[in-house]
Parts: C-alpha cells; sequence; structure tokens
C-alpha cells in the first residue's frame, strides 16, 4: 500500500510541475517601478510573438551582436532627462519594452563589460525603438 501511496503522490508532483511549467511559458511577467511598467522576453517564436503583440508599450529595445545573432542577459537602465534612475535590471531575452511618461530619455544597455548609451524621445501612443549591437561575442 505504502509504494502505491509513494507512486501516486511522484506522479502527482510531476503533473503539479509540468502545469506551472506551462503557465510560467505562457507569458512575460511584466514589472513595475511606480508608474513605469516594463517586461523583457523574446527567446522563442512564442515569446517573440506575445512581445510584439503589446503595442501599449512606448519603448522598444533589441539586443543583438553584430552578425544578428540576438543577445540576453543585457543590462538594461533608463533615466530620466534629469538624470534620476527609473529602471535597473536585467532583459529576460533580446526584446525589452517599457510604457513610460512622453519626454526624453537617457537609456544604457550593458553586455560583457561593453556599455552603450543612447538618447531617446518617446511619445503617448507611438513606439519608439532602439537596436543595440554588440560588435563581437562578450
Amino acid at each position: 500500500m505504502s509504494q502505491l501511496l509513494s507512486r501516486s503522490i511522484r506522479l502527482l508532483l510531476l503533473a503539479s510541475a509540468s502545469i506551472v511549467s506551462f503557465s510560467r511559458a505562457d507569458d512575460e511577467a511584466i514589472f513595475r517601478n511606480g508608474d513605469i511598467a516594463y517586461v523583457s522576453g523574446g527567446v522563442g517564436e512564442d515569446s517573440r510573438a506575445r512581445l510584439n503583440a503589446m503595442q501599449e508599450f512606448n519603448l522598444r529595445l533589441v539586443f543583438a551582436l553584430g552578425s544578428g545573432a540576438f543577445v540576453s542577459g543585457v543590462t538594461v537602465d533608463v533615466d530620466d532627462g534629469a538624470g534620476k534612475p527609473l529602471v535597473h535590471t536585467i532583459s529576460d531575452g533580446p526584446i525589452f519594452l517599457a510604457h513610460l511618461p512622453a519626454g526624453r530619455y537617457k537609456l544604457a544597455a550593458t553586455l560583457g563589460g561593453k556599455r552603450f548609451e543612447r538618447g531617446i524621445a518617446v511619445a503617448r501612443g507611438k513606439q519608439s525603438r532602439l537596436d543595440f549591437r554588440w560588435p563581437a561575442e562578450p
């Protein structure tokens, strides 16, 4: 009887783990810092499709090598026009989206110790895009 119970418990745990994995794979986590919402991902076709459908985000960053190969693990910093830090995070994939109030921002993307900084103006209702490309493997 205890073998049957033990096997049933193992099957139940295995089934639960599959359900959790499946539900987590279905959507990207949207994070908030005050009024700023942001999300990252894009590893795999399904994730890219979900992120591409999120048109309410008015900033889109894409990370790749000069060869065109996408990269993840990029440290992303978003500062407002006065230099106040708004977001500091690591991107889970080659696509990073944020919803910011209309205005000017300073963006920095760092991979393998190589940091790029750029300024950008974002508007309400329109998605601004910046591509960051590193020349070689970090």
